[in-house]
This record gives C-alpha cells, structure tokens and sequence, in this order.
C-alpha cells in the first residue's frame, strides 16, 4: 500500500499567505502543534471553510483567550 507524501499548497482566507496543508497526509500538519480552546474553534467555524496558516491560528487563539 502506498502512502502520500503531497501536501496542499493552501492560501490563508485570513491573510492571504501561502501555507502547506499537510491535513490526512502521514507528516503532522502545523495546525496540529497548536492548542485552541472551544470559543476560538467556535470563532474559526463562523469565520472561515478552510484551513488558516500557523500564524493566523496563533492570533485567533490569542486574541480570543485575551477578550475572557
């Protein structure tokens, strides 16, 4: 059985950056390495379709741990 290794060249629908989706692949995607609570998942389900690059995710959690 063959295992793939492509990735998704993605862009952010938050800042328009260029990222690599590696979601269903067996190489561990970047959103993976983040911990968001349920109200920043919530704010990302109203929000956005797709996937966020690292760094917007990283924002998002923030700013929504910051308005507790």
């Amino acid at each position: 059985m063959a295992v793939s290794t492509s990735f998704a060249n993605e862009t952010c629908p938050r800042c328009r950056a260029g990222f690599e989706c590696r979601a269903g692949s067996p190489s561990p995607c970047d959103c993976m390495s983040i911990a968001l609570s349920r109200p920043a998942l919530d704010h990302l389900a109203e929000q956005y379709d797709g996937c966020l690059c690292l760094q917007c995710l990283q924002e998002i959690g923030e700013s929504v741990a910051g308005e507790r």
